[in-house]
């Protein structure tokens, strides 16, 4: 019988120091070497400062930069603050559905009305009858709509071709013309 006895395996090592920094050192640039053609370029120590040059004439910036701005600014300048935006429009009034006549509204002139004809069939048989209409009317008086409420069949076609050429006075609310809706009686009878 063999045993064995197997240890476990040593941590790691630990992690190698950081190298030491050694300050860098900075090659001071040779002069280039060229062609009769090309200028030598001079290294930056040797380069001069150039003379301010102050202009009587340009006074508050370079040309192309803003109105009043500083010499040696930035060339097409910068706005500080900028103007707040305009406000938006106000929203449009959402177009308003016409009003009821009656309460307080008061019911408008009737300024022209067409008598209805009344249909021969009606006449020979000696027939009577009322039609009741609901009429929307525009902001001029026009009526632009019809509905029957209460129907008469013979007498209905002639009712609302008369009442489409009545005119009314129109209805003002809050100083404005409004469309507006009135029940609109026509009634057909016979001459004794």
């Amino acid at each position: 019988m063999v045993m064995a006895f197997v240890a476990p395996p040593p941590p790691p090592p630990p992690p190698p120091a950081p190298p030491e920094r050694v300050p860098e050192k900075r090659e001071t640039p040779k002069p280039a070497t060229t062609s009769g053609d090309v200028a030598p370029i001079a290294p930056p120590s040797e380069i001069e400062a150039e003379p301010a040059i102050e202009d009587e004439e340009e006074v508050g910036g370079a040309d192309g930069g803003v109105p009043g701005g500083i010499t040696g600014g930035v060339m097409g300048g910068v706005i500080a603050e900028s103007p707040p935006p305009p406000p938006p429009p106000p929203p449009p009034e959402p177009p308003r559905g016409p009003v009821r006549v009656g309460g307080q509204i008061k019911e408008p002139t009737l300024i022209h009305r067409v008598d209805p004809e009344y249909p021969m069939l009606a006449q020979v048989s000696q027939i009577e009858g009322v039609v009741i209409l609901e009429a929307i009317v525009d902001q001029e008086g026009r009526v632009e709509g019809l509905k029957v409420l209460r129907s008469a069949p013979v007498f209905d076609q002639a009712a609302l071709a008369a009442v489409r050429q009545w005119r009314y006075s129109p209805v003002i609310l809050n100083g404005r013309p409004e469309r507006f809706i009135l029940t609109v009686v026509v009634s057909f009878t016979l001459e004794k």
